[in-house]
């Protein structure tokens, strides 16, 4: 047996890679040429976002002690994509476009070349809290990848899946010696959850948004380090799309500093949940 019959085997994965690899570009720009980019747009984004996912799920299968659910991390992403996708086919096909994706995209797309022209001042109807600040959301992403409705569905639930994993992080933080397991199973693939936070929309971003408060309000409560970044960008993202879910969460936070219980407490104690609780108060 000569050296290159040695060397043959570890050669497959690479060949079968570039076969891969070859099979994607040519799907994609079969796409892009016999379809708009609103729907072959998708093949672009897609591999970048793979790209970004991959460190990122190396992360959080590396801070996960359970090597049960490490696996559930990549499985939950794909799940919500794959339910982006449904979402995308719900309201363009079956309800022929009669949903609020198509407003925020089309607007979008216009704020898009607005940008691409060096005016970064959105014009818009309506106020910059809610629907307002969606379109200008998706007028951003558009910026960065183009128009594309579909690819703007695979961004969407992009953020989502990080908005549940930020969940299911939270909720490992504040209940200790919990059923991990069965949370990770319900939080990355309830289908209703996991469906309607898919698409392009507020849905997408609020769960990001309440992942992130989410997990704030768990180190806070718990008495963990690095609190304040991700709580605070959390309700300040959850405003500018539904400020009444903010009052939730901060009402949420309130009480669960009235209720939790403190170790080691001292005269200071009262005077301090005092203070906290005016700050969040205001």
């Amino acid at each position: 047996m000569n050296r290159m019959d040695l060397e043959s085997p570890s050669r497959l994965p690479q060949f079968f890679g570039l076969v891969m690899i070859a099979g994607y570009l040519l799907v994609a720009i079969t796409a892009l040429t016999r379809s708009s980019y609103d729907i072959g747009g998708v093949f672009l984004v897609g591999p970048v976002l793979a790209v970004l996912s991959v460190p990122l799920i190396a992360k959080a299968r590396r801070t996960e002690p359970d090597a049960r659910i490490r696996p559930l991390f990549a499985l939950g992403l794909l799940a919500t994509v794959f339910a982006g996708f449904a979402h995308f086919l719900v309201d363009f096909k079956f309800y022929g476009g009669a949903a609020d994706a198509r407003r925020y995209s089309q607007q979008g797309a216009a704020l898009a070349v607005q940008f691409w022209h060096g005016d970064f001042v959105p014009h818009l109807d309506i106020g910059l809290t809610g629907t307002g600040f969606i379109i200008v959301l998706t007028g951003i992403i558009y910026a960065l990848i183009g128009p594309t409705v579909l690819g703007g569905y695979l961004v969407y639930s992009w953020l989502a899946f990080w908005g549940l994993y930020l969940s299911y992080r939270a909720f490992c933080t504040s209940m200790v010696g919990a059923d991990y397991r069965r949370y990770a199973l319900l939080v990355f693939f309830l289908p209703s959850l996991i469906f309607w936070s898919s698409g392009i929309g507020k849905g997408a971003w609020m769960m990001l948004c309440i992942g992130l408060a989410l997990l704030g309000i768990a180190r806070l409560l718990s008495g963990t380090s690095g609190a304040a970044l991700p709580l605070l960008a959390g309700l300040a993202g959850s405003a500018l799309a539904r400020p009444h879910i903010t009052a939730l969460l901060v009402l949420a936070l309130i009480a669960g500093v009235l209720v939790r219980r403190v170790e080691g407490a001292n005269l200071l104690t009262p005077i301090i949940r005092v203070g906290t609780l005016a700050i969040l108060g205001v």
